[in-house]
């Protein structure tokens, strides 16, 4: 009998790596800009009116922006809405407006969304072959279907205020993710919260400004809270 060859081992998937860059008070696109955005993939920011930012090389993402901040701006490519009135594919002020379930290829962004609970909305952000699921609530009956889709996200961005800790840490264990990012909306007691669940120290894993870059993600649970100070 020949002997037995080993199976070659796969490479390992280079997607990327959530890298704190500690507190940022703000972020220089002109850094990336100069250098096309090389290893860059997106950026999640706090701004400085403490509204939820999404940037690549393709654009800019505002999630759950005021109508009337939307309005004022030249700069956002979407507006990414995740609860509230249903209605796809406006278009105000050169801006894709997504309010709800659908399937959407704008900008660079492919976006996934499915309904959650009654008013909400689950998506599945995809840029340069990295998964982002934005999760804004978590309901008693989980389908386990949105689980599994959930579950294909490299990076996992909760609302800390709505879904809570013990549950943040419940989706985790349920979809694989070791990457968990929290929007706290500047709210102490999400912080206190996730901090105690999480065994953070106080001025760990508090951030402004969260980069994801193309390189290998690890292994181990990392998790950082988007904060506004």
């Amino acid at each position: 009998m020949p002997p037995v060859k080993p199976t070659p081992k796969s490479p390992p998937r280079i997607i990327a790596r959530v890298i704190s860059l500690n507190i940022c008070n703000s972020y220089d696109i002109r850094e990336d800009e100069q250098n096309g955005f090389d290893g860059t993939i997106l950026v999640m920011e706090i701004g400085a009116d403490k509204q939820l930012y999404i940037r690549t090389k393709n654009g800019l993402l505002w999630v759950d922006a005021p109508k009337e901040n939307l309005d004022k701006s030249n700069d956002v490519k979407v507006g990414l809405y995740t609860e509230g009135e249903y209605g796809n594919g406006d278009i105000e002020s050169k801006t894709m407006i997504i309010r709800g379930p659908g399937e959407f290829d704008v900008f660079g962004f492919h976006i996934q969304g499915w309904r959650v609970g009654t008013e909400s909305t689950i998506y599945i952000i995809e840029a340069e072959e990295v998964k982002v699921a934005i999760v804004p609530e978590l309901t008693d009956k989980w389908d386990k279907k949105k689980q599994e889709r959930i579950g294909e996200a490299d990076v996992l961005l909760v609302w800390g205020e709505k879904i809570g800790a013990k549950k943040s840490r419940e989706l985790i264990k349920n979809t694989g993710s070791n990457h968990l990012i929290v929007w706290s909306r500047g709210n102490e007691a999400v912080l206190t919260e996730y901090k105690d669940e999480f065994d953070l120290g106080a001025d760990t894993g508090v951030v402004r400004l969260v980069k994801i870059e193309q390189q290998s993600l690890s292994e181990s649970l990392e998790v950082l809270i988007l904060n506004d100070h």
